[in-house]
């Protein structure tokens, strides 16, 4: 007699692993504005009540990045070591460098690096010279901090120049 186990639509899998997650933040919430109640012996405002649930999950968020790069910092500093700094970002989370990758790898060349500067004004240069003016600032080892996840890259950078063209040869690797 063979017996056939059904799996599990991954999905569901997804769903079982996600929803405490998500659950977490407003039941903190939930059972935070049950005690007040019970301490105050009234509840709280309506519009209190809201923002409380609207900010949960963001907070929860915030609260998990901000251990994160303490927990870092703590782990190297006991290690004896140091971060690499990390690359200069105008947007959250890198999405001003992320944007222009992706606007660049659907629309442009890869050789090309399509870079905002301070004066909102696009300018095109090679990738290769917009590596090597971030590592002149901070160095050729660094933290692509993207999406608020570590990154550490480092960026060898050589420009040679010949008769007719220059050469341009560029090694990133992710650690």
């Amino acid at each position: 007699m063979t017996t056939t186990m059904q799996k599990v639509p991954p999905g569901l899998v997804g769903l079982v692993w996600l929803l405490p997650r998500l659950l977490f933040p407003p039941a903190t919430v939930f059972i935070g504005l049950k005690v007040v109640k019970a301490l105050a012996g009234e509840p709280a405002p309506r519009w209190l009540r809201v923002l409380a649930y609207l900010l949960a999950l963001p907070a929860i968020v915030a609260a998990k990045l901000v251990y994160s790069r303490i927990r870092d910092r703590r782990e190297a500093a006991r290690r004896g070591a140091m971060l690499p700094p990390s690359i200069k970002y105008r947007w959250p989370g890198a999405l001003d460098k992320l944007s222009a990758l992706l606007w660049n790898f659907s629309n442009g060349y890869l050789g090309s690096f399509d870079d905002i500067s301070d004066t909102d004004v696009l300018t095109w240069t090679s990738l290769a010279e917009y590596n090597e003016s971030e590592c002149e600032e901070i160095g050729n080892t660094f933290n692509f901090y993207a999406l608020y996840e570590n990154r550490a890259s480092a960026s060898f950078v050589t420009i040679g120049q010949t008769k007719r063209r220059r050469a341009i040869r560029i090694e990133l690797s992710s650690v």
